[in-house]
């Protein structure tokens, strides 16, 4: 799953943005609710969370493979 990565503004320079929470952007995800959380840091140390969740869902039945034929013995 990928994503475009959020970025941070302030109204003074020096602010920064990072990941901190969930899997990172181009993992491969499980099934169920996985929360991607970023934090926003300015220069003088405040700080804002933001997030948003990735659902995965399976709703196809597992195959089988390399089941053999019947097998009769006389």
């Amino acid at each position: 799953m990928t994503w475009v990565a959020p970025t941070s503004a302030d109204n003074c320079a020096g602010s920064t943005i990072t990941q901190t929470a969930g899997l990172a952007n181009g993992a491969t995800f499980p099934v169920g609710v996985t929360t991607i959380t970023y934090t926003a840091t300015d220069a003088a140390g405040l700080t804002t969370d933001g997030s948003f969740t990735i659902t995965v869902t399976d709703n196809e039945d597992p195959t089988i493979d390399h089941l053999p034929a019947n097998i009769a013995v006389n």
